[in-house]
C-alpha cells in the first residue's frame, strides 16, 4: 500500500495496480522529498508546477501537491494503470491526467518547476523522454528533474543536461538533474 507521507493529504492511501507498475516506495519517496525540501538546488514546492511522467499510481506528483505544489500534470498511457490513477487523483482538483506517456507528450501548458521521471527500468527510456519533454516545452532552464532508475543502469543524459546530485537507496538510484 502506498501512502502520502506529508502535507494536506498525509496518510492518504493510494490504490496500486496488480501489475505493470513499480511504485516508488514510501521510504524512497520520503528521502526524495527530504532532499527537495532542504537542498539548495531544489525549487520551492510551494506553488510549484510539476509533471509526473510515467505516472503509474501518481504518488510522486500527489506527494508534491500535498506539500504545496499548485498543479500537477500526470502522463500515463496504460489503460489499466490509468483507471487506478484517475481514482487516486480524485483527492485533489489540482491535477490534470494526460492520456499519453513521456515519449509522446503534448505541448506543455508552461515550463515545469519540477519533473518526476520514473520509467520502467532497463528499457532505455530516459534519454528519449527527456528529449521529447524538452522539445514540447515541459523543461526550462529552472526545471529540476528527479530521475529514478535501477542503481545498476548506466544513465547517459543528452548533452544539454547535467546531473546535479545522485543518491542511492539500495537497488534504486535517484539523479537530480537540469539543463546545463
Amino acid at each position: 500500500m502506498i501512502t502520502i507521507r506529508s502535507g494536506i493529504f498525509k496518510n492518504k492511501r493510494l490504490q496500486t495496480p496488480e501489475t505493470d507498475v513499480r511504485p516508488t516506495s514510501d521510504k524512497i519517496r520520503q528521502a526524495i522529498f527530504n532532499v527537495l525540501m532542504h537542498a539548495e538546488f531544489a525549487p520551492s514546492l510551494i506553488d510549484a508546477k510539476i509533471l509526473d511522467a510515467f505516472a503509474g499510481t501518481g504518488a510522486m506528483g500527489l506527494e508534491a501537491i500535498s506539500r504545496g505544489a499548485a498543479h500537477g500534470w500526470f502522463l500515463e498511457k496504460n489503460p489499466a494503470v490509468k483507471k487506478i490513477l484517475q481514482e487516486n487523483l480524485k483527492i485533489t482538483d489540482c491535477a490534470t491526467l494526460l492520456n499519453t506517456d513521456a515519449l509522446q507528450p503534448p505541448q506543455a501548458p508552461e515550463e515545469m518547476d519540477l519533473i518526476f521521471l520514473d520509467p520502467p527500468y532497463g528499457q532505455d527510456l530516459i534519454t528519449p523522454a527527456l528529449t521529447a519533454l524538452l522539445n514540447m516545452g515541459w523543461i526550462g532552464h529552472n526545471t529540476l528533474l528527479v530521475i529514478e532508475s535501477d542503481a545498476d543502469e548506466n544513465i547517459q543524459l543528452p548533452d544539454l543536461f547535467q546531473i546535479i546530485n545522485t543518491r542511492s537507496y539500495g537497488r534504486t538510484a535517484i539523479r537530480f538533474a537540469g539543463l546545463a
